[in-house]
């Protein structure tokens, strides 16, 4: 392969290290430059190559966190269809005959489910929200707003 001359101002320090060194290892200064460059252009493609990757990694890993976003949504969703359900089973199927009764010993129960279900869920806006949506659309009021 053809080689082009350039020249390199170097420190007399940096200067007498390298002769030093093509001594100890029976070459020349121009051969330590020369294999200097190349491994420093060798780096600089693996620099190049690990920025490529680091790039897809962030986008795999944003990726997930809006995939693990949408199933946390979903979890929120199932949470207020058990509400649901679990207010349609203490409200609209008691052992008690008499609707009124009914009612007042379905809400005892429901608010009982309620604090035995956990009380992770019972601060959570997104479905108290959900619930207060169904109520509305069980009752055939508007759709909530949505906040």
């Amino acid at each position: 392969m053809r080689k082009t001359h350039t020249n390199v101002r170097l420190d007399p320090e940096s200067l007498e290290r390298l002769r030093t060194m093509a001594e100890t290892r029976s070459t020349n200064v121009t051969a330590l430059i020369s294999e200097a460059v190349e491994r420093f252009l060798r780096e600089e493609s693996f620099r190049n190559d690990l920025a490529s990757m680091e790039q897809s990694l962030a986008a795999t890993v944003v990726s997930a966190i809006k995939e693990t976003a949408r199933v946390g949504d979903d979890v929120q969703l199932l949470i207020g269809q058990v509400d649901q359900l679990m207010k349609f089973v203490f409200q609209a199927t008691p052992e008690i005959f008499d609707k009124e009764a009914a009612a007042i010993v379905g809400s005892r129960r429901y608010t009982g489910f309620l604090e035995s279900f956990g009380k992770e869920f019972v601060g959570r806006k997104r479905r108290a929200r959900f619930a207060a949506g169904m109520d509305q659309t069980m009752s055939g009021d508007e759709e909530p707003d949505e906040k």
